[in-house]
């Protein structure tokens, strides 16, 4: 992911984390979410440009998601399906999960 840095947008209803790679300027990878309530988002849409498939680059919209999850006591219920496959995947990654969609143990 070299010359990648991923950066999170807040907007009104939501928000999304946003890849610009600088050798490729218009393009960029996004993962975006809409607020339900103080505590809680849903994860709703990732898109990767296919020219840059391949290259990790949702899976580290992934992973800044989750961290701002931790970081601000969020869950979220997933409806984007890459996101709700992943989250349910990885166990060390249930907690972010909201109750209604945890894999049951």
């Amino acid at each position: 992911m070299a010359d990648a840095s991923v950066e999170h947008y807040e907007h009104q209803r939501g928000g999304e984390w946003v890849i610009h790679k600088s050798e490729d300027e218009g393009k960029l990878a996004r993962m975006t979410y809409v607020r339900v309530s103080t505590d809680k988002i849903v994860i709703d849409h990732t898109l990767v440009p296919e020219s840059w498939s391949g290259q990790g680059l949702a899976k580290a919209l992934l992973e800044t998601a989750i961290q701002y999850l931790r970081d601000t006591n969020t869950l979220t219920a997933p409806t984007c399906p890459y996101a709700r496959a992943q989250l349910k995947k990885h166990k060390e990654w249930h907690d972010v999960l909201s109750p209604e969609v945890r894999p049951k143990q």
